[in-house]
C-alpha cells in the first residue's frame, strides 16, 4: 500500500513536470486582460462619486465642502486594481518559466554524460531567462519610483500626497501604479501575438472615445441623454439628473477625458499609431480598418481643437516623416492623398465651427511665434491699483477710486483719498452699506461671515475684496476665509507674455520659483495647488481678464508637473527613461525597415509617444489619458526588443 502510495506521488509528479516543460505561458494571451482592460475599459468609465473633503484637500480646493467627480476617482480605482492584478500575473509568469527553466535544466543534465556540458546547459537556460526579464529601463524606473515615494513620505501634506488632489486623485498610489503598469507591459508583451491583442484593446478605446466625440462636435452630447444620466449616476442621485451640466458646448470634443485639452493629449498619442498601421499594413482588409480607424482618431485629433495636442500630433508627424520617408517615396501618390483628406477635414470642421477652428490654429502659431521672439505684450493696467491692511486702518485703490475704512470700536468710518469723510446709508435686514457719494456709486459692501469670520465684502466690478473684521484689526481673506498676504509672489521669466497659451505664461512664471526647493524631492505627490501662490490676486486679475480668484490647480505642463510634485531628481528620472526609449526607437527603426507587425507597430508607437511627450510641453498628467500612455510606452519597449530579436534570428 505504501509503496502504491509511492507509485501515485511518482506518477503525479511527473505529471507535473510534464505539463510544465509542455507549457509555453509567453503563448497565452490572458495574462494580458489587466493590462487591456486599462487601455480598453479604463478611459471610458465614466460616474459620479461625491467625495467629502475635509483637512489638508479642503484647505487647498474652492471653498467647497464636497468634490463631485465624474471623470477621474473610478478611473483610479479600477487603474490600481488593474495594475496589482497585472503584477501578480506578472510573478505567476515569472515563476512558471523559471520552473519551465529549471526543469528543462535538469532534463538536459540527466540526457548528458558530461558534467561540464551541465553546468554550461544550466547557465545558458538560466541566463536565458534572466535576460528575459532584465532591461535597462528598470534603473530610471526604479529611481523614479523611489524618489516619488520619499517625496510623499516627507510631504507636509501627506492626505493629498498618498490620495491626490480634488478632480485629479493623482496620488503616490497612482504614480506608482503607473510604473507597474509600464513594467508589467514590457514583462507580459513577448510575442507578436499579444501585440496584435494590445492593438485591439486600444482601438476599442479609441472608437468609443472617437464615436462619443463625433457627436459631441456636432451638438449631440452623449452625456445630456436622460438614458445616459441614468448610467453615471448613484440612484440617490438620480433626481438630480436635470440639473446636471457640462461645461462644453457644440464644435468640440471631451468624450470621456474630462477635458478638450486631455483629448488633445490623447488623439496626439494614438491618431500617429493608427496612421502608421494604416501606412504600413499589406493586407487589404486590416488596412481599410486600420484605415476607419485613422479617419476617425484624426477627427478626434482635429475636433477637440486642442492647442497642446495639435503641437504634440505635429511633431509625431514629423517622426513618422523621417522614419517612413522610404515608404513616402515609393507610395507617394496614396500619402499625397491623406494629406489633401487631412487638409479637406481641417477646412470643414473649421467651417462647420463657424471659424473656430481656424483661430485656434491661428492662435498656436502666434503664441509660438511670441514664444520663440519673446515679444512682449503691453499690459493694461489693472483696476484695482492697491490694497493697504494696517491694524485698524484698511484701503483699497481703483480706478473708481480710493476708500480707506478705519475700525473705531464696533463702528467703522469711511473716507476718500484725501481723508473726507463719506456719507453711508446702513440697510440693516441686507447687512448691506451704501455710499452715498456719487463718485463712489460702483461700490459695494456687505457685512457677513465668511468660514466663522466677521467680514467686509466690497466688491466693484470685477474686483471682490474680503476684509476680516476682529478686535478692531483689519487683515485681509481669501474667498474661503483663510488670511492672506497682500504682496507679490517671486516671478521668473514670462514677462510681458503672462497670457501667452490661455495663461500658461502666467502660470509657469509663477510656478518656476518652486523649483528652488525640490531638487531632491518635491512637496509631494500632486500637491501643487497647495504650494502655488494662490494669493497673487494682482497677477490672476491680469492673466485671467478680471478672475482674481482663479485656483490654479495644475501647472499645464507634465514636466513642470513633475518637478515641483516629486522633485527634479524624479523629472530626470523619467527624461532618462524617455531618452532611452527615444534613443532605442532610432537605433531599430531609423534604417526603414518594417516587414514584422512588431516593426509596424513599433514605430507607431514611438510617433504616438512622441505625440503625448510634445503635448504634455503644455498639458499635465491625467488620470484620463496618462494609463494609456504608459501602457503604450511599455508595449513600445517590448516591440522593439521583439524586432532586435528578429533581426538577429535572420542574421545568424
Amino acid at each position: 500500500m505504501t509503496q502504491q502510495k509511492r507509485n501515485d506521488k511518482k506518477a503525479s509528479k511527473n505529471e507535473k513536470t510534464r505539463t510544465l516543460l509542455n507549457f509555453k505561458s509567453d503563448n497565452h494571451w490572458y495574462f494580458l486582460i489587466p493590462i487591456l482592460f486599462i487601455v480598453a475599459i479604463v478611459p471610458l468609465i465614466v460616474y459620479l462619486k461625491v467625495i467629502p473633503l475635509h483637512g489638508e484637500a479642503a484647505l487647498a480646493w474652492s471653498g467647497q465642502t464636497e468634490n463631485s467627480d465624474f471623470f477621474s476617482y473610478y478611473k483610479g480605482v479600477w487603474l490600481e486594481v488593474a495594475a496589482v492584478s497585472a503584477l501578480l500575473l506578472m510573478f505567476v509568469k515569472a515563476y512558471l518559466d523559471a520552473s519551465r527553466t529549471h526543469l528543462i535544466s535538469r532534463s538536459h543534465s540527466r540526457s548528458k554524460s558530461n558534467s561540464d556540458s551541465n553546468v554550461n546547459i544550466n547557465s545558458n537556460n538560466y541566463s536565458q531567462f534572466y535576460r528575459r526579464y532584465w532591461t535597462y529601463f528598470y534603473i530610471p524606473v526604479v529611481a523614479y519610483v523611489v524618489t516619488v515615494t520619499l517625496s510623499a513620505l516627507y510631504s507636509r501634506y501627506p492626505e493629498i500626497a498618498f490620495q491626490g488632489f480634488p478632480d485629479r486623485y493623482e496620488g503616490l498610489w497612482i504614480l506608482l501604479a503607473y510604473m507597474v503598469v509600464l513594467v508589467t507591459t514590457f514583462n507580459l508583451v513577448q510575442n507578436e501575438r499579444h501585440i496584435t491583442v494590445m492593438i485591439r484593446g486600444i482601438l476599442t478605446s479609441a472608437a468609443v472615445i472617437g464615436a462619443i466625440g463625433f457627436f459631441q462636435y456636432l451638438g449631440y452630447d452623449l452625456w445630456k441623454a436622460t438614458w445616459v444620466r441614468d448610467l453615471i449616476l448613484p440612484s440617490q442621485f438620480l433626481k438630480y439628473a436635470d440639473q446636471l451640466k457640462f461645461q462644453f458646448g457644440a464644435h468640440t470634443i471631451y468624450a470621456t477625458l474630462y477635458h478638450t485639452d486631455y483629448v488633445g493629449s490623447y488623439a496626439a498619442l494614438v491618431f500617429p499609431f493608427t496612421l502608421a498601421l494604416f501606412a504600413l499594413e499589406k493586407q487589404r482588409r486590416r488596412k481599410i480598418i486600420y484605415g476607419l480607424f485613422t479617419a476617425l482618431t484624426a477627427f478626434t485629433w482635429v475636433g477637440c481643437n486642442s492647442r497642446a495636442g495639435m503641437f504634440g500630433g505635429a511633431l509625431a508627424l514629423l517622426v513618422l516623416l523621417l522614419a517612413l520617408r522610404r515608404e513616402i517615396l515609393g507610395y507617394w501618390k496614396y500619402f499625397a492623398i491623406g494629406v489633401a483628406i487631412l487638409i479637406l477635414l481641417i477646412v470643414g470642421l473649421d467651417r462647420l465651427s463657424h471659424g473656430y477652428l481656424g483661430q485656434r490654429i491661428n492662435s498656436l502659431l502666434a503664441d509660438t511665434t511670441g514664444l520663440i521672439s519673446r515679444q512682449v505684450t503691453q499690459a493694461e493696467p489693472l483696476p484695482l491699483k492697491d490694497i493697504q491692511v494696517n491694524g485698524n486702518k484698511a484701503t483699497v485703490a481703483t480706478s473708481d477710486g480710493t476708500l480707506n475704512m478705519a475700525l473705531n470700536g464696533d463702528q467703522i468710518s469711511f473716507t476718500d483719498a484725501q481723508q473726507n469723510s463719506l456719507h453711508i446709508q446702513s440697510d440693516a435686514a441686507k447687512d448691506e452699506i451704501k455710499l452715498l457719494e456719487p463718485q463712489y456709486s460702483k461700490f459695494q459692501l456687505k457685512m457677513g461671515l465668511l468660514n466663522k469670520k466677521h467680514v467686509i465684502i466690497m466688491q466693484d466690478d470685477q474686483i471682490k475684496l474680503y476684509f476680516g473684521v476682529d478686535n478692531e484689526t483689519f487683515t485681509f481673506l481669501d474667498y474661503k476665509g483663510d488670511e492672506i498676504p497682500l504682496q507679490r509672489p517671486p516671478a521668473w521669466g514670462f514677462v510681458g507674455q503672462e497670457r501667452l497659451g490661455s495663461s500658461r505664461g502666467y502660470i509657469w512664471s509663477r510656478s518656476l520659483p518652486l523649483l528652488r526647493n525640490t531638487v531632491w524631492l518635491g512637496y509631494g505627490p500632486d500637491t501643487f495647488a497647495a504650494y502655488f501662490p494662490q494669493y497673487d490676486i494682482y497677477g490672476k486679475m491680469y492673466a485671467y481678464y478680471g478672475d482674481m480668484w482663479q485656483l490654479v490647480d495644475k501647472p499645464h505642463d507634465f514636466y513642470l508637473q513633475t518637478g515641483i510634485n516629486t522633485g527634479l531628481l524624479s523629472l530626470l528620472a523619467l527624461l532618462i527613461l524617455f531618452s532611452m526609449y527615444w534613443l532605442d526607437c532610432i537605433r531599430t527603426y531609423f534604417r526603414g525597415d518594417f516587414p514584422s507587425v512588431a516593426s509596424r507597430t513599433g514605430v507607431g508607437l514611438w510617433a504616438g509617444v512622441t505625440g503625448y511627450l510634445g503635448a504634455a510641453f503644455f498639458n499635465d498628467s491625467v488620470i484620463s489619458v496618462a494609463p494609456v500612455f504608459w501602457v503604450m510606452l511599455g508595449l513600445g519597449i517590448a516591440a522593439n526588443r521583439m524586432v532586435r530579436k528578429q533581426r538577429n534570428a535572420t542574421t545568424s
